[in-house]
């Protein structure tokens, strides 16, 4: 009694667990970890830090389905991928063409940046409240070290404000501390 259920063989048990800034599908769980707003008058910059993790008991190839990337906000302002650094750490796939590079062990986590921009008329009410979505679909190796295209993941995490974010430090009471108010593409 009270004993809990074992996950299935090769998998480990769900990885979310309640929390809202993650999101989970059955080989990997992706949790936002830092999520911040800047910028100023009609132009806002978003920028987020996903943490992917492998939940299976084998390696995972992931990659970031180009032009999938999109916030939206509480007052209808639609934030898109943004420069050519818009994507760190995790490669694109874009129709048949792919970068591997973001491999996860078993039970390993990695982190991808992605950044997002709006550019709307001056006077333009910005929200508070964010949802973003994405999609990341799986690369899967074969012999003769070739890859192909494997299942694609569609993820929302709902309701994301730049002040319930843990990773997210807090600046000093002065304001001034080092790497406050350094642009982005610093």
């Amino acid at each position: 009694a009270g004993a809990a259920a074992a996950p299935a063989a090769g998998r480990v048990a769900a990885v979310c667990a309640g929390n809202p800034r993650c999101a989970e599908v059955t080989p990997f769980a992706a949790t936002i970890t830092d999520f911040r707003v800047s910028g100023s008058g009609s132009d806002k910059i978003i920028s987020y830090t996903v943490r992917f993790q492998n939940k299976l008991a084998s390696p995972l190839i992931l990659g970031f389905v180009q032009n999938s990337g999109l916030v939206l906000d509480d007052q209808g302002v639609r934030f898109g991928l943004y420069g050519s650094n818009a994507l760190r750490g995790i490669g694109q796939i874009s129709g048949n063409t792919f970068d591997p590079k973001f491999v996860l062990q078993p039970g390993e986590t990695g982190d991808a940046r992605v950044e997002l921009a709006s550019r709307v008329p001056q006077g333009t009410i910005f929200g508070t409240v964010y949802d973003a979505e994405f999609a990341v679909r799986e690369i899967e190796p074969l012999p003769g070290n070739q890859y192909q295209l494997g299942k694609e993941h569609l993820l929302q995490i709902k309701g994301l404000t730049p002040e319930a974010t843990a990773a997210a430090p807090t600046p000093p009471q002065n304001g001034r501390a080092a790497g406050w108010g350094r642009s982005l593409n610093s």
